[in-house]
């Protein structure tokens, strides 16, 4: 029995696993939460799904030519995106950095750096929130969308609207960290200039030994304030997604 095999159709799925990999890589919902095999999986299905046979003619040039074009469009969502989710771990960071944790920091094979309790316990969080409200699908929607707009077999033109949309998204994500983690943070501060005017009267007082177990418990007492702030910090990101993924395009598009 002979077999055969459309070229423009393996083609196609070559440019949509290409672009799908691409941005499964980049993007830290999928990159730290899924094993080695299940992000293999997820874009093998994913792209199996999204492909489609490309109309051009099939040259060596071409087909390289084509897997760049992909590989860059699937790298710029998955980052722009992704950066929202590091929002959360700069608040844990904050909390940490605070509270005196960040000096029992140990090596976080999730996130591939050196890591303390809540810049982590925020990190997981978040990313369980978010697939238990459906982000995940959303942004496979997303790339599907950017399969519309960009063709597999299409071309890019990276427009000044697309560094206008880095930085401010940068300084949006630095903000927003800040305001989740201001609860524990205030009452940090607090903390320290209390210790602070009772080691101005009172020198002999051993304030650095006294306040750690202080520090540690107001943390401990305050953080569940930050945990009740994660349901809309994590709507926010539903909301941004799909405004991102569409910026991005626009900026990518010829």
């Amino acid at each position: 029995m002979d077999i055969t095999i459309n070229a423009h159709w393996v083609a196609g799925f070559l440019f949509s696993v290409t672009r799908m990999g691409a941005f499964v890589a980049a993007s830290p919902a999928f990159n730290r939460s899924l094993p080695r095999l299940g992000r293999l999986a997820l874009v093998m299905s994913v792209g199996l799904f999204l492909a489609d046979p490309v109309s051009t003619e099939l040259t060596v040039v071409r087909i390289v030519y084509g897997a760049a074009i992909n590989l860059t469009v699937g790298l710029m969502i998955g980052l722009l995106t992704g950066f929202l989710f590091h929002l959360f771990a700069i608040a844990g960071d904050l909390i940490d950095v605070q509270s005196g944790l960040a000096n029992s920091a140990l090596f976080d094979p999730v996130s591939g750096h050196n890591s303390a309790l809540f810049t982590r316990m925020f990190s997981m969080t978040s990313l369980t929130v978010f697939f238990l409200i459906g982000g995940d699908r959303l942004m496979i929607a997303g790339m599907a969308t950017s399969v519309d707009a960009i063709p597999l077999d299409g071309t890019i033109s990276v427009s000044d609207g697309l560094g206008n949309l880095i930085l401010p998204l940068i300084s949006r994500i630095f903000v927003a960290g800040i305001e989740l983690a201001a609860p524990v943070m205030a009452a940090l501060f607090v903390t320290d200039a209390v210790l602070g005017i009772a080691n101005r009267f009172a020198p002999q007082m051993n304030v650095f030994m006294l306040g750690m177990p202080i520090k540690l418990l107001l943390t401990l007492s305050t953080v569940g304030i930050v945990l009740m702030l994660f349901s809309p910090f994590e709507q926010g990101l539903l909301n941004d997604i799909p405004r991102i993924t569409t910026d991005v395009l626009r900026g990518l598009r010829p």
